[in-house]
């Protein structure tokens, strides 16, 4: 079948009708960025199912409340 001839306006041609991409493109890449947006707000598919933390080692005597210098670094006497 061939395509019709465009019909002349004045001196214009009327342009050829847009294509589907051309025509709905701005719906598409809004609907893909609220997608992908809506992915990444979520936490994104890698975090839908929390994983529990490997145990960490225990210790047997409590850490020292204050942290404390060897004392033979402060009292040693300077020799010159």
């Amino acid at each position: 079948m061939a395509k019709p001839a465009p019909h002349v306006i004045g001196i214009l041609v009327e342009p050829t009708p847009a294509t589907w991409w051309r025509k709905y493109r701005h719906r598409v890449y809004g609907i893909l960025g609220l997608a992908i947006g809506f992915t990444l707000a979520s936490g994104g598919p890698h975090l839908s199912s929390p994983t529990t933390p490997a145990p960490r080692p225990t210790h047997s005597t409590p850490a020292p409340s204050h942290p404390t210098a060897p004392s033979s670094a402060t009292t040693a006497p300077i020799h010159a």
